[in-house]
């Protein structure tokens, strides 16, 4: 059943916070697209900085991105399948084109939103007690 956008997005108290997800992996095999892996990471990052989820432009995200990464400066973030589902070529699948992705984030007047599924997932995969134990071992 599809929930409406709004009731899909994360509060600012949500179980799961951002200082839960490890980011040194680049969120890799979260949502199967390496691009839309790195600006996860640097979604997840942003909110890191905030202490909490919240709303976020493309200009707020590409300023926290740039601040860290002052040798390798962007001039437009490409959210990929995070926002819209994106075709992915024959070349990628091995079979005729499909549709992949879509709806981890909503655009919305300017502003980016995060949703529940895209916590969910990316903690899921990337939880930061389990990767921190094992940097430890």
């Amino acid at each position: 059943m599809e929930h409406e956008p709004e009731s899909r997005i994360v509060s600012k108290n949500f179980k799961v916070q951002p200082s839960d997800i490890y980011t040194g992996s680049d969120l890799l095999n979260t949502f199967g697209q390496f691009e839309s892996e790195e600006v996860a990471k640097w979604i997840v990052e942003l909110c890191q900085e905030k202490g909490m989820w919240d709303k976020f432009s493309e200009e707020e995200l590409l300023a926290s991105y740039n601040r860290k990464n002052k040798g390798r400066p962007l001039q437009r973030i490409h959210f990929y399948i995070l926002v819209d589902p994106q075709p992915l070529s024959e070349f990628e699948t091995g079979e005729k084109p499909i549709m992949l992705g879509g709806g981890w984030i909503i655009e919305k007047d300017g502003n980016y939103f995060i949703t529940q599924e895209f916590v969910e997932r990316c903690y899921e995969r990337h939880p930061k007690r389990r990767q921190e134990n094992n940097l430890n071992l």
